[in-house]
């Protein structure tokens, strides 16, 4: 009887102990999940600011820059809503296909990026998983963004057949080399948008999305699930259509998957940059897509993304660390 007592006690005090240790441990996990949900959302809130600042900057240059041709009803054009509201509405327009302040606001933020982790003396290569890997998986992100690419493509070209919408024929404006070479201005612009939309910003929301907030996402949450909500916060901030945002989510768990299988987000950044590039040659060319077009594009697209996907899966995955 004593025995049995003396067991039963015991039990009792590892159980009190075993209850005591997930309380300190729940204590512990709720601050570390508030504050790395605080971390991630300051990341993405000061590339955005940094973003609106810049567009603010250069919308300001462009309204001040025609402020002469106004004189002295400029003062009335103030007083006029609607006016302004328009010619504002034209600045945006205008700095926006010039993305002078993508390109800008990119580079500013990685500057200040730099600084941050220089002044905690934390080694930024570390931090943001900018690490060598296989050259294999830097095939296979060349690969799926060359696939992704013209599979999207090939749905949105899609897209107004299926909706009933007049389809759109092929049409190329301006070859970028005879733009070049008509007009060195037109030159700069486009080589500036190569620059910020086909460099510049893979390169950041790479650091910012897959390097730095998923890493951080990897300490306090399952792999599906950070990379999950990564996704979707990754699709909410290309809202230009209900169809690129639910692919650039999709989108955005191959690059997860591509950053934690590497150890590395140098293949993303390949994959987010083949992408872009290939995006800015259709915009620069002018060049839209029949629907018969697009079923080709789409059937050679799929192809393209599934041996990228079966390299990627087939390759030896590297030692993870969070960091």
């Amino acid at each position: 009887m004593i025995d049995e007592e003396v067991m039963n006690m015991n039990d009792e005090v590892q159980t009190e102990i075993s209850a005591q240790l997930e309380n300190e441990q729940d204590r512990n996990t709720k601050p570390k999940v508030i504050v790395t949900i605080l971390k991630i959302a300051g990341y993405i809130i000061s590339y955005i600011l940094m973003d609106v600042l810049w567009l603010a900057v250069f919308v300001l240059i462009t309204f001040l820059q025609y402020r002469p041709d106004f004189g002295d009803e400029w003062g009335l054009f103030l007083q006029d809503k609607d006016k302004l509201s328009e010619f504002i509405i034209a600045i945006v327009k205008r700095t926006y296909m010039l993305n002078w302040y993508i390109l800008a606001g990119g580079i500013a933020w990685l500057l200040l990026l730099f600084l941050f982790f220089r002044v905690r003396k934390q080694p930024i290569l570390e931090r943001t998983g900018l690490k060598k890997c296989s050259p294999a998986f830097l095939i296979c992100g060349v690969l799926i963004g060359i696939g992704s690419k013209l599979l999207i493509d090939g749905v949105l070209s899609l897209w107004p057949q299926l909706n009933g919408e007049e389809i759109a024929g092929i049409l190329a404006s301006a070859p970028f080399k005879d733009l070049y070479l008509s007009d060195p201005n037109t030159g700069i612009s486009a080589l500036l948008s190569i620059l910020a939309v086909g460099i510049i910003t893979p390169f950041a929301e790479e650091m910012i999305f897959r390097g730095i907030c998923f890493r951080h996402l990897q300490r306090i949450w399952p792999i599906p699930f950070a990379a999950a909500a990564i996704s979707v916060i990754f699709g909410l901030m290309h809202l230009s259509s209900p169809v690129e945002m639910l692919f650039m989510a999709l989108w955005s768990i191959l690059l997860c998957l591509m950053a934690y299988r590497s150890g590395s987000i140098v293949p993303s950044i390949l994959c987010h940059m083949s992408l872009n590039l290939i995006a800015m040659y259709r915009l620069l060319n002018g060049i839209k897509f029949r629907a018969d077009t697009g079923i080709g594009m789409f059937v050679f697209g799929i192809p393209v993304l599934i041996v990228g996907i079966f390299i990627l899966l087939r390759i030896r995955p590297a030692d993870q660390n969070a960091g």
